[in-house]
């Protein structure tokens, strides 16, 4: 995920887990963060009822080779913006990032 968003231009960090992540947005602000639903130490939905309560403002993406409909709309349910499911082409990731910066555009 690194090298695609890299790819497309923009900055990101990295953390290894759901804890890592959440210790980064204590630090920094986001815009977006993508989450894998499935992680060491503290897992993507516990990750994104945090996320979600904490920094509201952030738009989170769920990543999983999981796309049964009932887990997807759990997903988006919870605070999810968007849930793409592995593999996913560059074009995808361009396509939910030019959605997420248009939709703050027209917000401010």
């Amino acid at each position: 995920m690194t090298r695609v968003l890299n790819t497309l231009g923009y900055k990101c960090d990295t953390a290894s887990n759901g804890q890592e992540c959440l210790n980064l947005c204590e630090t920094k602000t986001y815009d977006v963060i993508f989450l894998d639903l499935v992680m060491p130490v503290l897992d993507g939905e516990a990750c994104l009822k945090e996320l979600t309560a904490k920094y509201p403002e952030t738009d989170v993406i769920l990543i999983s080779v999981n796309d049964d409909e009932d887990s997807v709309d759990t997903i988006l349910q919870a605070g999810a913006t968007a849930y793409l499911c592995k593999p996913f082409k560059l074009e995808v990731v361009q396509t939910v990032m030019s959605q997420l910066k248009e939709k703050r555009e027209q917000s401010t």
